[in-house]
C-alpha cells in the first residue's frame, strides 16, 4: 500500500520503503519506523490545529545514501504550517513520513519535556549523541 512508507534505521544510513511486509521481515535494520506517507497523511482534518510529529531522511552529500533522520515536533499546528516547515528543513517529501498526532505526541530534551500530554505515550524514537 503506497498509503504507509517504513524508514529502515542502518549503523550510517536510511533507506525509505513502501509498506511491504515482505521488506519488513527481510530488513537488517536495527529499527524500522512506519507511518503515513507524503500524500496521505490527514488532509480531511486540514485546518485542525493539534501537536505533531514528522520523521524525515536527508541525503546529506547527495550520494543517494540518506545519511541523516530528522524527528520534527511541533506543538498546535496545522498539517499544511508543518509539513512547510519539515521542507524547509530539507527533506524531499517523498522520505517524509507522518506519526501520529494529537493527544499522544511528547518531545524530552535533556529530561525537560518541550511537549507533555497527560496520558500515555504508545511509541518513542530516542535519539542518544555518543
Amino acid at each position: 500500500s503506497d498509503v504507509y512508507k517504513r524508514q529502515h534505521v542502518y549503523d550510517s544510513y536510511l533507506r525509505v520503503t513502501e509498506n511491504d511486509v515482505n521488506l519488513l521481515y527481510k530488513s537488517q535494520a536495527r529499527e524500522v519506523i512506519s507511518g503515513f506517507s507524503y500524500g496521505h497523511f490527514d488532509y480531511d482534518t486540514d485546518e485542525l490545529i493539534k501537536d505533531r510529529v514528522f520523521v524525515g531522511a536527508i541525503d546529506d552529500d547527495a550520494d543517494g545514501i540518506l545519511e541523516t533522520i530528522v524527528i520534527f515536533s511541533a506543538l498546535q499546528l496545522t498539517i499544511q504550517d508543518a509539513l512547510k516547515q519539515v521542507i524547509e528543513l530539507g527533506i524531499p517529501p517523498k522520505n517524509i513520513i507522518q506519526m501520529d498526532g494529537g493527544h499522544s505526541v511528547s518531545l524530552v530534551c535533556d529530561e525537560k519535556p518541550l511537549i507533555y500530554q497527560n496520558r500515555g505515550v504508545p511509541h518513542f524514537i530516542a535519539a542518544y549523541s555518543e
